[in-house]
């Protein structure tokens, strides 16, 4: 059965508690969405007896979802996460997602949460694509500590070691998560996992001058890690000691080619050479790329540890590929900089 998370005495978290205030909301049926609830909780446990559910007046939203948390009388707490703005590509992605979420919890011992439920479509009585999901009692890295206005996204000096080595495990456990070929997690009705050839496509469309190099550059052979695309703060809840609770949002987590993995954001850097003749090197910029050497170190002490291969912490360690992982991750991004620059870097 699934688990049954129950939490008592939890701190609030920073969200908000005005829900009536959002005017950009659609049209969501909440008592469908408590109906919804019940019901999954009523076949989970196989209980046929009274079960109430309450929605929380505490919300979080930011530009692709809302999320309301589900307090049931025994306890057990759940979140519901709901879409904003419902497209076919959004509808995929969470789909995409369950089934990433699916298999980083068999595969791995990434903290992610539980999934009980989930509906891809907008033909339901909540009127909206949503999935139920346990509810983790931590705020995200971003809005701990007094949230964006107090630390502009920075992590607080005295958690920095514990949370980047944290980071490294998690990122070589999602390294170490490997398929043989690149693209999106699909579940097939085995129960096995494959991908879909999307990756493809996006190089298809990208500029002349990246086509061109991947037809002569000798790429590394599969198989494949998966890539969390959104690595961010905003996506890592924590606890009141920084201590990492989960990792969330894999709605854009792809089957990618070691030469797309790149750092957790915070040590993402624009590559110099993006910048073309404006470049010039702050002591930010050596900062971070000794973070990044530490950083390196670490990887390579838990892949290690856990009796895994070096491609990741090798992956890192190439500063010419890790500056082609950023352009191109860049470029999806829409960012304005000289891009044909990078493969000047391997010539």
């Amino acid at each position: 059965m699934a688990s049954q998370r129950t939490t008592t005495g939890i701190k609030p978290l920073n969200w908000r508690s005005d829900i009536n205030a959002e005017c950009s909301l659609p049209r969501i049926n909440w008592k469908a969405l408590q109906e919804y609830a019940i019901g999954v909780k009523r076949m989970l446990m196989n209980h046929d007896g009274q079960i109430s559910c309450q929605l929380s007046s505490e919300y979080n939203m930011g530009g692709l979802h809302i999320v309301r948390r589900l307090d049931f009388q025994d306890g057990t707490r759940w979140v519901a996460r709901l879409q904003l703005h419902t497209t076919t590509e959004s509808l995929q992605r969470l789909i995409h997602e369950v089934w990433t979420i699916q298999v980083i919890r068999e595969q791995s011992a990434i903290p992610v949460p539980e999934i009980f439920a989930y509906e891809p479509s907008c033909d339901n009585d909540v009127g909206v694509a949503f999935m139920i999901m346990e509810y983790i009692p931590a705020d995200t890295a971003m809005d701990s500590f007094g949230g964006w206005r107090v630390h502009k996204g920075k992590t607080p000096p005295r958690f920095k070691a514990q949370f980047y080595a944290t980071m490294a495990r998690i990122q070589v456990q999602m390294a170490s998560v490997r398929f043989p070929s690149i693209g999106s997690v699909i579940r097939l009705s085995d129960g096995t996992y494959s991908h879909v050839d999307e990756i493809l496509e996006s190089i298809r469309n990208f500029p002349f001058k990246l086509l061109n190099f991947a037809q002569r550059y000798c790429f590394q052979e599969g198989p494949y890690p998966i890539v969390h695309t959104d690595l961010y703060k905003s996506n890592i809840l924590v606890d009141s000691e920084y201590r990492v609770q989960s990792v969330i949002d894999w709605d854009n987590a792809i089957i990618a080619p070691w030469e797309m993995v790149k750092f957790i954001k915070d040590l993402s850097i624009v590559p110099p050479v993006m910048d073309g003749p404006l470049y010039c090197e702050e002591e930010s910029d050596r900062e971070k790329f000794a973070e990044r050497t530490r950083y390196i170190e670490v990887v390579k002490k838990t892949e290690k540890a856990l009796h895994l291969d070096s491609k990741l912490s090798i992956a890192f360690g190439d500063r010419n590929t890790q500056n082609l992982a950023s352009a191109i991750w860049l470029y999806f991004d829409g960012r304005i900089g000289f891009y044909s620059s990078v493969f000047e870097l391997f010539e």
